[in-house]
């Protein structure tokens, strides 16, 4: 898909014949779905950004016309109002920002408990066999 259509910012305005269901669209090149194959396009007749497959819809996308060059501002107008509530299923990695929290230097804390340093934590038991010998004595 390279023909250069009518460009506003890095939009690319053209229109995807498919008979009845023709429509004109826009694709904006920094939604990506994450497969190489597929791309986003806005199908102004759908009123929405949809998922299509590349090797199907490059055949069937055309510049506009210069009779069409009027439908840019609305169309365009259409994208973004679309574009405002999708949320695409890849990110890419490029895009995101770092999700690890920032590191904050705590204030020493005084040890006021009340406990012997000497005393063993966790507690010892003593595992001793006298319970064994009671049991002798019941027999």
């Amino acid at each position: 898909m390279d023909p250069v259509i009518a460009k506003k910012s890095n939009l690319w305005f053209g229109m995807l014949e498919a008979g009845a269901k023709s429509s004109p669209v826009v694709r904006d090149p920094a939604l990506e779905t994450g497969i190489s194959t597929t791309i986003y396009l806005f199908n102004h007749k759908r009123g929405a950004i949809r998922e299509y497959q590349l090797s199907i819809v490059e055949k069937i996308l055309r510049e506009l016309t210069a009779d069409e060059q009027d439908l840019v501002g609305p169309l365009e107008e259409a994208f973004e109002k679309a574009r405002n509530g999708f949320v695409p299923r890849y990110t890419p990695p490029s895009r995101t920002r770092s999700r690890r929290p920032k590191e904050i230097e705590l204030p020493e804390v005084e040890n006021d408990s009340e406990t012997d340093d000497d005393e063993e934590f966790p507690p010892t038991f003593d595992d001793t066999d006298d319970d064994d010998e009671a049991e002798d004595d019941e027999d």
